[in-house]
């Protein structure tokens, strides 16, 4: 594959912001502070960076992602992949559509506990990232959660299907995926999207007390060795349909779009 010419990346979104990383313990939190926090080849480069930087500190045992203000995720950098798509440069979309699923798969199989902590709009790939933690927990007071793809002509690849089906149930699936319902925090809660709703101002507290009740203190740390196998082994179908992805598949979310 080509490589990337400076020029495609100048137009992504969130260019004047950043994601960060600070402890808590042994906890990492990612928090997002790049505006709608879009997903683009920059956004998936700092998660990765992050995850990388996390997993050298040998006593974290936990990963919460946040992000600031409204969103939690937007979504796909739709603005900066249409441009892509009209000048011609298919070879750039589907570097970054690989790579995007390939963060999706690492988080899914992270050998961590992972939460996400939606303080807002967690909307179509926002929501799908956030589906790939093992936790979610919503602002009680702002922001939908929403797989909005079939409102924007858009299509979800076999292996987003399957981490759906590995995470919802199937009336969640059918109106989620299909109809592209969107759920408030009460009612993610209802149809076991999330795990709880609280406050924005306990958000990263609530993600901590998940983690506790993983492992309450005083008991062993779940090994990463011993997590990261039995993730690897649950989630073995999602990881081969990444691997079996075939080139001409590479850009399949934008394949019918009208971006």
């Amino acid at each position: 594959m080509k490589s990337v010419d400076q020029s495609d990346l100048m137009t992504q979104s969130g260019s004047d912001g950043n994601t960060r990383v600070y402890y808590i313990g042994d906890v990492a939190v990612i928090r997002m502070n790049r505006g709608e926090n879009r997903m683009n080849l920059r956004f998936v480069d700092e998660i990765n960076d992050a995850l990388d930087n996390i997993l050298k500190n040998e006593s974290i045992t936990t990963v919460i992602t946040t992000g600031e203000g409204k969103f939690y995720s937007n979504g796909i950098d739709l603005n900066w992949v249409g441009g892509l798509l009209q000048g011609g440069k298919m070879e750039v979309v589907a570097l970054f559509v690989q790579k995007w699923l390939e963060l999706q798969v690492r988080f899914l199989q992270l050998p961590l506990i992972t939460v996400a902590a939606m303080n807002g709009h967690a909307m179509a790939g926002g929501a799908v990232f956030s589906l790939c933690h093992d936790y979610r927990i919503m602002n009680d007071s702002r922001g939908w959660w929403s797989l909005n793809e079939v409102h924007l002509n858009l299509r979800f690849d076999p292996l987003l299907i399957a981490i759906g089906r590995s995470r919802l149930s199937p009336e969640a699936m059918r109106e989620g995926f299909i109809f592209g319902k969107r759920y408030t925090a009460q009612q993610a809660i209802q149809q076991q999207i999330i795990d709880r709703a609280v406050p924005s101002s306990e958000l990263i507290r609530a993600a901590q007390n998940i983690a506790l009740e993983v492992v309450p203190k005083g008991t062993r740390a779940l090994s990463r060795e011993s997590l990261g196998n039995m993730k690897e082994d649950v989630y073995r179908g999602v990881r081969e349909l990444l691997v079996n992805r075939k080139q001409d598949d590479r850009s399949s979310l934008f394949k019918y779009s009208k971006l």
